[in-house]
């Protein structure tokens, strides 16, 4: 009996499984390899693949067509499971960013609307760097390729950059790899030589904080001043700062502080000059008739602030600061979360009593403490004062 050999224009088999092989004139149109699978992860039938290169035989006439007519050549796409733009798109399209999970038991929240942000902010980077990979099979990436992504990356973009588009793309191959996506099994983002960024441990002094305080004052930004003295007496992110609403006070004279995105009750001591900033706040709403519970809005629109906005006005505010106390000029408001442990850290609050405040884990507050235990010796002071104290009380003879 004799074999019957079929043969698909283009098609190559390997092992039964089908790939679209281009020789050189239809590389020159812009076609590349890629095998023929579902976006499940199956491949192609002999039929499904015939069927598959008689539609791609007809594209074929028509880019040479438009070729020969002059015309500008479109990119090949492939099938978005079948490239890293595509596998990324899916990721982005998955439960993670599109607000979670509420499924029988499964009550999974989706991330942030600022952390989708900044995922596909990295992502943009990534595609802009090479766009031609982008079209490339998930599996095309290599230990080898991540490496030299990373590093030139760092060298054109910066550390902080590299790190970041890593980071995501360690975390859509995760995902991809545990549902089958991509024909990937092994994630070559993980386990770089990747250099650590030297920490930006900046703090305000407090000729600085009176300053920007003043400065948004005089320029009729009052509510820049009082988000100061929030993160100086809280320890809370910027982002965070932004949504706080106000849920009036305990029985201990505590601020009850509501955080907007969990809903979270937060007792806050009421520090004096912190009270006279948002008492102040209210007394400017109240003439205007403003109602928002946020402790901080954009008085001049009145209306919440949204982050870049916020930076912007922010940034005029210091520059005009800055004219008077010219070291302000290279703070940046997000080194108030930092500058927070460290006064607290001065006046001789313990590690679990700063994250009682700030909600820093322990870790992340020694890290700050002790970036500055050289550069503020009376905290050492403090620290032997009270040990001689404590020896001289238990009668030690040493």
């Amino acid at each position: 009996m004799g074999v019957v050999k079929v043969s698909i224009p283009n098609v190559v088999w390997r092992a039964g499984r089908p790939r679209f092989s281009p020789g050189p004139k239809l590389r020159k149109l812009g076609y590349k390899g890629e095998d023929l699978r579902h976006p499940d992860g199956r491949w192609f039938s002999l039929d499904e693949a015939g069927a598959w290169a008689a539609a791609r035989n007809g594209e074929i006439l028509q880019r040479r067509k438009d070729r020969e007519a002059g015309k500008r050549l479109a990119p090949v796409k492939r099938p978005k499971h079948q490239t890293i733009e595509g596998l990324f798109d899916e990721w982005f399209e998955s439960p993670k960013f599109k607000g979670g999970v509420q499924s029988g038991k499964r009550q999974q929240a989706g991330v942030t609307a600022a952390t989708a942000k900044d995922y596909k902010y990295k992502f943009n980077a990534l595609k802009a760097f090479d766009a031609e990979l982008m079209q490339e099979a998930p599996g095309a990436v290599t230990a080898v390729v991540a490496q030299g992504i990373f590093d030139k990356l760092w060298e054109q973009k910066g550390l902080h950059t590299a790190r970041g588009v890593v980071a995501i793309a360690s975390s859509c191959w995760k995902w991809a790899i545990g549902r089958g996506k991509g024909g990937i099994t092994f994630n070559p983002w993980r386990g770089l030589e990747k250099a650590m960024p030297a920490p930006r441990l900046v703090t305000w002094t407090d000729e600085e904080i009176v300053a920007l305080a003043t400065a948004a004052d005089v320029l009729g930004r009052p509510e820049i001043g009082d988000a100061v003295y929030l993160g100086l007496f809280t320890g809370q992110r910027q982002g965070d700062r932004l949504t706080l609403e106000r849920a009036g006070r305990d029985d201990g004279g505590r601020l009850l502080i509501r955080q907007s995105k969990t809903g979270a009750i937060v007792a806050i001591p009421a520090a004096p000059q912190l009270v006279a900033r948002l008492e102040a706040a209210a007394a400017r709403r109240k003439d205007r008739k403003v109602q928002h519970t946020q402790l901080v809005i954009d008085e001049t629109a009145n209306a919440p602030f949204k982050s870049d906005w916020y930076r912007h006005v922010f940034a005029e505010v210091r520059a005009e600061a800055a004219k008077k106390v010219p070291s302000i000029a290279g703070k940046r408001d997000q080194d108030l979360r930092d500058t927070a442990v460290t006064w607290l850290g001065r006046a001789g609050a313990t590690v679990p009593q700063i994250a009682s405040i700030t909600g820093h884990s322990y870790v992340s507050i020694n890290q700050v403490l002790r970036h500055y235990l050289a550069t503020h010796p009376e905290m050492a002071d403090a620290a032997i004062g009270k040990l001689l104290s404590w020896m001289e009380e238990t009668g030690m003879a040493v």
